[in-house]
């Protein structure tokens, strides 16, 4: 019984966190009082929630595949990962791919599309999440720069995988990411800035938005999404990897 119960608290919990139903959003109207961008974001798209990463383990595998290439690939074989670790659950008459669990994840020693050096991070991962380093609840706990250091001490999680792992997979609903390029794009898209802003012109701006930062950073991104405005070819890419390199947030796509 004891362990009916538990299991019962543990999934309302963590369904809670990853359809952001955790926190009464009923601030959000004040900010958008304070700032006419935010009302139109919150007008756009009226009781939205943000959905996180069933865990942060889910976050850091999709993380790591996502490095260094398109989402559609990413996503592609992280399907056939699942196909192939007997992984794919069935419900709502939908099939759907999580990724392996993390003793399962280990026993992949090579599959199509990932290199070894991936293979290896994807082992990292499943390693930290049997250690306990992946748990939502330490993570979030701790002060941000901790978790962040935590995230990055495993092989392949650099600063916007780390971001990643702690904003996405913990659901976080007041940070403010600053190693994605598009929450950076989409600040300028939506408020009509001539250039991109830094890092840190993207947190003095959003000091406005508490208690809620991150959930604007998401409808931000939907914003530029639907403006069409965001295309990541090669000569952006390359701009957008400098820009990055110079605030000295990126030194590999991690």
């Amino acid at each position: 019984r004891f362990r009916v119960r538990w299991a019962a608290d543990f999934v309302t919990t963590a369904g809670a966190r990853v359809l952001s139903l955790d926190h009464d959003a009923r601030g959000l109207a004040a900010i958008g009082d304070r700032d006419p961008v935010v009302a139109g974001l919150l007008a756009a798209s009226p009781g939205f929630r943000p959905v996180c990463f069933p865990s942060p383990y889910e976050a850091a595998v999709w993380g790591v595949l996502a490095q260094r290439v398109a989402m559609p690939v990413a996503a592609s074989i992280k399907q056939r990962l699942a196909v192939a670790t007997e992984t794919v659950a069935e419900g709502f008459g939908r099939s759907f791919h999580p990724a392996p669990a993390p003793a399962r994840l280990l026993s992949v020693e090579r599959f199509p599309g990932l290199t070894e050096e991936k293979i290896a991070r994807l082992h990292a991962v499943a390693r930290a999440a049997l250690d306990g380093r992946l748990d939502a609840s330490t993570l979030t706990a701790m002060p941000r720069e901790q978790a962040i250091e935590r995230l990055r001490a495993i092989r392949g999680v650099g600063p916007w995988t780390a971001e990643h792992i702690l904003l996405r997979g913990c659901g976080v609903v007041d940070a403010m990411p600053t190693a994605e390029e598009r929450v950076l794009r989409g600040i300028a898209e939506a408020y009509g800035l001539p250039e991109t802003p830094t890092p840190q012109q993207a947190l003095s701006l959003a000091e406005r938005w508490r208690p809620f930062r991150m959930w604007i950073a998401v409808r931000l991104v939907m914003h530029l999404g639907a403006s069409g405005r965001w295309s990541r070819g090669p000569a952006q890419r390359t701009a957008a990897v400098s820009r990055l390199g110079k605030t000295g947030l990126l030194t590999a796509k991690a």
